[in-house]
């Protein structure tokens, strides 16, 4: 048994309890809607399926989706069921072993992921064990991507049931799953795309004290895409006291925009306010730095939605099963993309890290030209103009604006040297030949040292080599107006 820190363990247990039972409320309330707006639209609850792995208070586990879920945290029950999970696949890895055919099968569907990485980091992913810790709209995802990309092993935790509502996040449930577990739902599409994959699904609510359990057997990563920040914070210092590679996912509701999204350690981080309360508690339990995140520095464009009445009266109603407050405590509207890019990231950074790629390629970072520094390359060519053709630098800056320069050094010259690609220094912008008009098809992007030669030029023929010349034409002539 893993030795777990008194204190820490007392200051998380002391939250433990109450976010389990309020889950049990929060579980109700969505197992409640799926059953009323299925029973308004003349269907039976899918609910009844005999597949479904859950149970209630006082039924069998094909009970009506209205009764509530109760929520295994059980450190037996959880051993129990890894036993028998480990035993079952077992079972099916030897029956497909005696098929003959599926390990050729297997090779040819990952066949383009080991062409990309190599056959020895595929050998790195095939062999890795990956636990996700959150099934929405994120966590199914990541997982999704990380079973097409070839992980051998992957360990599927969420104690949630799916909901209509989860529907338009979820990677691959449909409307025909809506009452089952999330974990088995995913697991069983994964046996169809995959069978070669070991899964394991349970139905957990994570807590720092079963996290020896729920984490045991070595993992290679874990992932965290929980939504809520007591349990993401539990979770991260359990990974981080005990040397396990961990990512987490920062809240992805309330955004649009997919470039503000970045991957990076949560030490620079910033801009989501679920991050921000996540790294406050971390830094109190000594926490600052060596946990890789995946966040959204855009502006929450939605607020929460408060609980409606009858939601806030069914969670009081569940004081007799131990809840003491509410975790939910509103409904926040999610676009989609968002979550499912948050997850694909999360999944590309362990894949890279695998293969032995970097996590994040910062000598790659392309930074477009700012509008200070086209601002700057308008003030030198107004100084210019004045100089050679006597132009009031008023009228050049009037005609000539820092945005029409910003497109000439980013779109026509690609921020580099017209004369030479390779030419390296601070660049400025010029007229191309002197007896043309100050427009965008006769300006080219010079460094200072180039631009000190051009300023002496009268004819661009007789002072620059001919391949130049008719190059710097051509690129010149795509932008002249028809």
């Amino acid at each position: 048994m893993i030795k777990v820190n008194k204190l820490s363990y007392n200051n998380i247990m002391s939250d433990s309890t109450k976010l389990i039972g309020a889950v049990l409320a929060s579980s109700t309330i969505s197992a409640l809607s799926t059953y009323l707006l299925l029973k308004y639209l003349n269907k039976p609850s899918e609910s009844s399926n005999p597949n479904i792995q859950t149970e209630t208070n006082n039924a069998p586990s094909s009970s009506s989706s209205s009764q509530p879920h109760r929520i295994h945290f059980d450190k037996d029950f959880a051993e129990s069921e890894i036993r028998k999970i480990r035993y079952e696949e077992s079972e099916k890895q030897k029956s497909l072993l005696e098929s003959g055919q599926s390990n050729e099968i297997y090779e040819e569907q990952n066949n383009r992921t080991k062409l990309f990485y190599g056959e020895e980091a595929f050998n790195n992913i095939k062999n890795a064990f990956v636990i996700v810790v959150g099934l929405g709209g994120v966590g199914s995802a990541a997982a999704h991507t990380l079973l097409r990309s070839g992980v051998g092993r992957l360990r599927l935790i969420d104690p949630d049931v799916v909901t209509l509502s989860s529907l338009n996040r979820n990677a691959l449930a449909q409307r025909k799953d809506v009452g089952r577990t999330k974990a088995q739902v995913l697991k069983d599409y994964f046996a169809k795309i995959s069978p070669e994959t070991r899964v394991e699904a349970l139905q957990m609510f994570f807590t720092y004290d079963l996290a020896p359990t729920l984490l045991e057997g070595n993992p290679t990563y874990v992932l965290d895409c929980i939504d809520n920040k007591e349990t993401k914070v539990a979770l991260m210092y359990y990974c981080k006291q005990h040397g396990i590679p961990i990512i987490s996912s920062f809240g992805a509701g309330s955004s649009c925009d997919p470039t503000k999204i970045s991957v990076t350690d949560i030490a620079d981080t910033f801009g989501c306010p679920l991050g921000r309360d996540i790294r406050r508690e971390l830094r109190i339990k000594g926490v600052t730095e060596g946990i890789l995140c995946v966040s959204s520095a855009e502006k929450n464009r939605k607020k929460m939605i408060p609980l409606t009445e009858t939601e806030v009266e069914e969670i009081r109603a569940q004081k007799s099963q131990g809840v003491v407050r509410l975790l939910r405590v509103g409904t926040l509207g999610v676009s989609m993309p968002i979550p499912s890019i948050f997850g694909t990231a999360m999944a590309n950074a362990i894949l890279n890290s695998l293969a032995g790629l970097p996590v994040i390629f910062r000598g790659e970072v392309i930074v477009p030209p700012s509008m200070h520094e086209a601002a700057r390359c308008a003030k030198l060519l107004a100084k210019t103009e004045h100089f050679l053709n006597n132009t009031p630098q008023s009228k050049t800056l009037a005609e000539i604006s820092p945005d029409l320069l910003r497109y000439v050094l980013e779109q026509v010259w690609h921020s580099e040297s017209s004369i030479n690609v390779d030419s390296r220094g601070i660049l400025t912008v010029a007229r191309w030949r002197p007896e043309r008009p100050l427009t965008v098809d006769n300006m080219v992007v010079l460094t200072e040292k180039e631009h000190n030669f051009h300023k002496k030029v009268k004819v661009v023929e007789e002072s620059y080599p001919e391949d130049v010349v008719k190059r710097i034409d051509s690129v010149l002539a795509k932008e002249r107006q028809p």
